[in-house]
């Protein structure tokens, strides 16, 4: 069932609605998102008065519903913005961050001028860590790994959808350390569940109640067990003088450091975000 909705005064009635759980800046701003990638309706449209547009009444009338009890805009929309691409995202995936923009970043900063290297990415998720890294080399060997059948569905989607070869497969971390694969990697890249479960506290609704909790959070009385398997992973798969690249919780930067030390890895870089925190880590194989 369509109705005719005016642009400017649905934009206006959304707000009024979230503005009960944001403030007011940030009520709009959801709404502009929500409104340019949802409704396909551009600023210049919501804020005129005689722009009308017909609407599945039902859709919208639900969505609003999910917003105003703290649904993430990206889940609403069913798709998130990272790195100048749209990744298709849903419940079984985490929501792409900045920091997470950054750490492609920095890996395509240090290996720009590699012309064929094989990367793997651990945890893949929606896939946008592998993706955004092929995109920007389009000649690199790329994979992506996840214990997740529906998060695996959406990576291939948004490999699919963004036209670039990437190879997923489904496998546990932390059950074995074979891979069914011959071949071995110069990069490991990943970015696991690392918020302790003593910050859970500090966390919105709108991660606590929608993201994938086994995404997210770990026991703080084995806090870097998926650093821990990874590095283990690593001494198969990982080639002599290869690089992982992690990125961490801040709080634990130390610890991950004597980590990477005690397996031998040398050329160890803790490296900021832009919010002057230590969130990556960058180590060789030797």
């Amino acid at each position: 069932m369509t109705e005719k909705y005016n642009a400017k005064l649905l934009f206006n009635l959304i707000v009024s609605k979230i503005e009960l759980i944001y403030s007011k800046n940030e009520a709009s701003q959801i709404t502009k998102i929500y409104f340019e990638d949802a409704l396909s309706i551009k600023q210049a449209q919501y804020l005129e008065n005689d722009i009308w547009k017909e609407l599945d009444k039902i859709k919208l009338e639900n969505d609003i519903k999910l917003l105003e009890n703290h649904c993430p805009i990206q889940y609403v929309c069913q798709k998130a913005y990272f790195l100048n691409n749209f990744f298709k995202v849903n419940n079984h995936t985490l929501i792409p961050r900045p920091e997470t923009e950054e750490l492609v970043i920095l890996i395509d900063k240090y290996f720009k001028n590699n012309i064929n290297l094989s990367v793997l990415d651990i945890g893949t998720g929606s896939g946008c860590i592998p993706i955004s890294l092929k995109k920007m080399n389009p000649n690199w060997d790329i994979s992506g790994l996840d214990i997740s059948k529906e998060a695996l569905k959406i990576a291939n989607e948004n490999a699919n959808i963004l036209d670039v070869n990437v190879t997923f497969f489904e496998y546990n971390i932390l059950k074995n350390y074979t891979l069914n694969i011959t071949k071995k990697f110069d990069i490991i890249v990943s970015n696991p569940p690392y918020v302790l479960n003593s910050e859970i506290l500090k966390m919105n609704k709108n991660v606590l109640d929608y993201e994938p909790h086994n995404a997210l959070f770990v026991s703080d009385e084995n806090s870097l067990l998926f650093y821990e398997n990874i590095l283990k992973f690593n001494e198969k798969y990982l080639n002599s003088n290869g690089f992982v690249f992690f990125e961490i919780n801040p709080i634990k930067s130390n610890q991950i450091k004597e980590m990477l030390e005690l397996f031998h890895y040398s050329d160890i870089e803790m490296v900021e975000d832009f919010n002057n925190k230590i969130r990556f880590a960058k180590a060789k194989k030797q």
